[in-house]
């Protein structure tokens, strides 16, 4: 007998468990598809377990420049890159939604920002590590304003980061989402998306088919267009490569995505002992120079002892290209292919300028692995999005994408929050119907 449901979730990442725990709250039948383990206990916020010796992650090459391909790791266990990353937890700003689809503002944003579940944390800055000390005092004497709340203020800012932490640990979507309500199926890979006659009808798993009669993909702005590839919708010439038989030709999924290009250099500061309770970021600046806007990342801790696995014994600042012109493929095999942009790079130079100014450098900047991919599934008025304003597939009834895929243009903060925002906004038009 095949297994069924009303909805079937898949990827139960910090947006799906959004969608499914929200859905199963509103008596829905709610089937949630997770490839990865299940969810680990909440882990010390100073900790990213993303290395090489660390499980349940979902890990491809980055291409990051021609014939340059780096490893890259997000969350691939239930709780998704929600368990995993920073606890970084902004807002986007109000010209950020410029690129969306109608009826998708700032304004009408908010409310959903407001309704994300997680708690939201900042260190005072007389309880702050060196590097985030240094970098607020140095903002004020650059006349950078340095405010108690960076959701409330324009770049250029400064001032604590919002993290989605307690009591030093990291509090992820599943922990703040799934109630006994929500059906988890951890362990189980969604192959494709199964359809008739241009109509989702449920998904096709290792372990068997699932009939539903309405399938939202949550894996992730990497996983969701594999699976989109892979289940026939999308370029044609790409669906046909994968040997996938093609159903609706969209040639923008796994196409345009875009993120925040990082550079770091090492940070002349004694970081002292490292407390896992310490978050990785504590405080960051948003600089507006005449070549973009960029954010000024001083790390708490040397990478060598916040991952496991990672020999760099060395306290970094980061800087990241928050308007960055670059653009990302998701690969219809493995990997993502970054299309690099010239004026990134010189709006990165001018950043690294900018922080030598700021705070005490040493050596040379390195380009460090993007991990805020979005929009390779994205939403918008134009047919060439995959997605319409409701997060609904073109050409596919049924079938909704409701991740950062779905998040037309990556923010200028990073998108955490924004994409828990889009999932509780998107949840709210699935039970409208």
């Amino acid at each position: 007998m095949t297994e069924s449901a009303e909805v079937v979730v898949v990827g139960a990442g910090s947006a799906g468990c959004v969608v499914a725990g929200r859905l199963a709250a509103a008596g829905v039948h709610v089937l949630l598809f997770e490839a990865g383990p299940a969810q680990l206990p909440s882990s010390a916020v100073g900790l990213l377990p993303v290395g090489s010796r660390d499980e349940g992650l979902l890990r491809y090459g980055d291409e990051v420049a021609p014939g340059t391909v780096v490893g890259a790791a997000r969350g691939g266990r239930v709780g998704g890159s929600s368990a995993v990353n920073g606890a970084y937890l902004l807002r986007a700003r109000p010209g950020d939604f410029g690129p969306w689809p109608a009826g998708w503002t700032f304004e009408s944003m908010s409310p959903y920002y407001e309704r994300i579940l997680l708690p939201r944390v900042r260190v005072p800055i007389e309880d702050m590590a060196p590097a985030g000390r240094s970098l607020l005092a140095a903002a004020t004497a650059a006349r950078v304003p340095v405010v108690s709340d960076l959701d409330e203020a324009e770049a250029p800012v400064a001032g604590p980061v919002t993290l989605n932490a307690a009591r030093g640990l990291r509090v992820d979507t599943a922990a703040a989402y799934l109630g006994p309500g929500v059906d988890v199926r951890e362990g189980r890979i969604v192959r494709r998306v199964r359809g008739r006659r241009r109509r989702a009808i449920g998904v096709e798993t290792d372990a068997g088919p699932v009939a539903a009669e309405l399938v939202v993909l949550c894996a992730g702005s990497v996983g969701t267009p594999r699976l989109l590839l892979r289940s026939g919708i999308g370029a044609a010439r790409t669906v046909a490569e994968l040997g996938a038989e093609p159903v609706v030709d969209l040639p923008g999924v796994g196409r345009g995505g875009t993120d925040h290009p990082e550079v770091t250099l090492p940070l002349a500061l004694d970081p002292g002992p490292h407390d896992p309770s310490r978050p990785i970021l504590e405080a960051v600046a948003h600089l507006v120079l005449p070549e973009g806007e960029v954010e000024i990342r001083p790390y708490t801790a040397p990478f060598g002892r916040a991952i496991g696995g990672v020999d760099d014994p060395v306290l970094r600042v980061g800087v990241a290209a928050m308007t960055s012109k670059q653009r990302a493929e998701v690969l219809g095999g493995a990997g993502v292919r970054v299309h690099r942009s010239g004026s990134d790079a010189a709006l990165l130079a001018a950043g690294v300028a900018s922080v030598r100014d700021l705070l005490p450098t040493r050596g040379e900047a390195v380009l460090g692995v993007p991990l805020h991919l979005c929009g390779t599934a994205r939403m918008g008025d134009s047919d060439e999005a995959p997605a319409d304003g409701a997060g609904r597939i073109r050409g596919v009834e049924g079938l909704y994408v409701a991740d950062g895929s779905a998040v037309p243009v990556v923010p200028t903060r990073g998108p955490h929050a924004t994409v828990i925002a889009v999932a509780e906004r998107l949840s709210e038009v699935l039970l409208r119907g």
